[in-house]
């Protein structure tokens, strides 16, 4: 929840909320991964290393397996998946 939190708010913020295109979340939870995308234009999020973003990516490189921020020619999808472990529970007797 605080990566998803992390790439909305920075999407929202970078796009001043005056913009008229759709910004689209979308999430799957199946067994092994869970995977989160935020699509919209491809302005959706600033670029690594951009001036005004001190701690770019911080939870996001701390906290996902892997992630990464695809552009096309018109939109955008930030993404990032985290593994989910089967817990090691030991009966009780």
């Amino acid at each position: 929840m605080l990566i998803t939190n992390e790439l909305v708010t920075r999407a929202l913020r970078q796009r001043h909320f005056t913009s008229g295109e759709d910004i689209e979340l979308r999430v799957w939870m199946p067994a092994d991964v869970v995977r989160v995308e935020i699509q919209g234009p491809r302005n959706l999020l600033p670029p690594p290393g951009a001036p005004d973003e001190p701690h770019d990516g911080l939870l996001i490189e701390k906290l996902a397996d892997r992630w990464s921020m695809d552009t096309h020619e018109r939109r955008a999808c930030a993404w990032f998946e985290i593994d989910r472990h089967k817990l090691n529970v030991v009966p009780v007797p």
